[in-house]
């Protein structure tokens, strides 16, 4: 299975129907943010990333048009975050908001009980941030801002 993605993506895709189908992706992602609908938007936004990936794998992305198809997704994220904050918002915040750290709540068992376990099985942590789309700098500082909290 793997080796026929593979060839498919590197080989076979269609590079004139990837870029119609990221185009289309896109303005359905518009519509349905104009619609109200941020999930939904957020999906094809998701597409959007997926066909931009096999036109980049099959090497048919410039470095101008990988800046303008970055700016296109971007600001379709912006927008599907924005909605889905205003959503949010106007349904009283169903789901909680953010609070800061010195108002959680964590019993202390708990706490204790997952540090005992952590020292008696030391294992690795990994944590991994998908930031192919972040501009470099803002990976340095997001890099910075984890290394705080370790």
């Amino acid at each position: 299975m793997w080796k026929e993605m593979s060839a498919y993506y590197l080989e076979h895709a269609s590079v004139l129907h990837l870029q119609k189908h990221f185009d289309f992706f896109e303005e359905e992602a518009r519509s349905l943010i104009a619609s109200g609908f941020p999930i939904p938007a957020y999906d094809q936004l998701l597409k959007t990333s997926h066909a931009f990936n096999i036109l980049d794998s099959r090497g048919f992305v410039g470095v101008t048009e990988r800046a303008r198809y970055f700016g296109r997704m971007r600001s379709l994220a912006r927008q599907c975050a924005q909605l889905w904050l205003k959503t949010r918002e106007s349904l009283g915040h169903p789901l909680g908001i953010v609070s800061e750290p010195v108002n959680l709540i964590c019993p202390k068992q708990y706490l204790e009980a997952a540090v005992e376990k952590v020292h008696d099985n030391p294992r690795s942590f990994v944590l991994e941030i998908g930031t192919e789309e972040m501009p470099p700098q803002d990976v340095v500082n997001a890099s910075e801002q984890v290394l705080l909290f370790l």
